[in-house]
């Protein structure tokens, strides 16, 4: 589970899963942010870049005036790599902030070379002597 909040959009995880994954275990998984950034412009190419704009908007008191301006001007110049980047920047020290006050049992960073979820699926299940899902 993303350690964000308990709330996810409109939805809000159950108490009862919000206090159990404040203590479990947490694993973090680092990829290059390259590799993030390709993913993510993957993901929401479909989209077109003035609704992609409108959601970016709604993020405005988080993200900042100059944020969302250089994310939207970089979608306007057809450049959603650019956008991603300035997107990543924020949720990156958002996810930071919400470990600093994680009452997590186990922190451990797993550092991949490249996003390949079967290797990275495969290297971990290795690392605890399971079987990958994937």
């Amino acid at each position: 589970i993303e350690d964000e909040s308990q709330a996810i959009g409109r939805c809000r995880l159950p108490e009862a899963v919000w206090r159990w994954k404040q203590t479990a275990r947490f694993h973090i998984v680092e990829v290059p942010d390259e590799d993030r950034v390709r993913y993510l412009c993957g993901g929401y190419a479909g989209h077109p870049p003035h609704m992609l704009a409108e959601r970016i908007e709604t993020l405005r008191k988080r993200l900042g005036g100059n944020r969302v301006k250089d994310a939207i001007e970089a979608l306007d110049a057809g450049d959603p790599a650019a956008a991603c980047r300035v997107l990543l920047a924020y949720y990156d020290k958002a996810y930071r902030h919400c470990l600093a006050r994680t009452e997590a049992a186990e922190l451990r960073t797993h550092r991949f070379q490249s996003l390949d979820p079967a290797a990275m699926a495969a290297a971990l299940a290795a690392a605890y002597g399971t079987t990958p899902m994937i």
